[in-house]
C-alpha cells in the first residue's frame, strides 16, 4: 500500500500542510484586498494570488504522481547519482526500470509548469515575489531538492532552458535558510 512508503508519507504530509496553509493564506490575502484602496494593486496582488493557486492545484498533483510512480515502479532515479556533473554523462544503472523514460519526461514537463510559474515572478515588482514566496516559496524549492538529481541533469544540459526557475530556486533556497 502507498501509505507504507514513508517517503511518499512524507512528501503527501509535508505537501497537505504546504496546501492547507497555503489555501489559508491565499483566502487572507484575498480578503485583505478586498478592503485595499489601491485599484491596481489590487489587481497585480490578484494576479499573483491567482498564480500560486493554479501552481497549488496543477502542481502539487503532479509532483505527488511523480513519487507515486517513481516507488511503484522502483525506478531508482531519485535514489541514485544518474549524472556526473563533471563529466556531463548521464549514468544509467544496469536495471534501471522501463518507466524510467516516462518518469523523466514527466519531470521535465512539471519543471516546465514550475518555469512558467518562476518566469511571472521574475518578471513582477519585489512586493509580488514576497507574496509569491511567502505563499509557494518552501513548497517550490522542496520539489527542485527532492527532485534534484533530474534537476542538475536538465540544467547540465540546458541551462538557459530553465532560466527563470533556475533564479528563483536560486533566490529562494536562499531565503529559506
Amino acid at each position: 500500500m502507498w501509505w507504507k512508503d514513508t517517503s511518499i508519507l512524507i512528501a503527501l504530509i509535508t505537501l497537505s500542510t504546504g496546501v492547507i496553509i497555503g489555501i489559508t493564506q491565499i483566502v487572507f490575502a484575498i480578503k485583505a484586498n478586498m478592503n485595499s484602496k489601491e485599484s491596481g494593486r489590487y489587481l497585480i496582488k490578484d494576479v499573483t494570488l491567482s498564480k500560486c493557486e493554479i501552481f497549488q492545484r496543477e502542481v502539487y498533483p503532479k509532483y505527488l504522481d511523480l513519487l507515486k510512480m517513481h516507488d511503484k515502479y522502483k525506478i531508482g532515479i531519485l535514489d541514485k547519482t544518474i549524472f556526473n556533473k563533471e563529466t556531463g554523462i548521464i549514468i544509467k544503472p544496469n536495471k534501471f526500470h522501463p518507466k524510467g523514460n516516462d518518469f523523466l519526461d514527466k519531470t521535465m514537463l512539471l519543471f516546465n509548469e514550475m518555469d512558467a510559474f518562476a518566469a511571472y515572478v521574475v518578471d513582477k515588482t519585489i512586493f509580488d515575489e514576497k507574496l509569491a514566496f511567502e505563499m509557494q516559496g518552501k513548497a517550490f524549492c522542496d520539489i527542485i531538492e527532492h527532485l534534484k538529481n533530474v534537476y542538475e541533469m536538465y540544467i547540465y544540459v540546458d541551462a538557459k532552458a530553465y532560466i527563470a526557475l533556475t533564479t528563483v530556486y536560486e533566490r529562494w533556497s536562499k531565503m529559506l535558510v
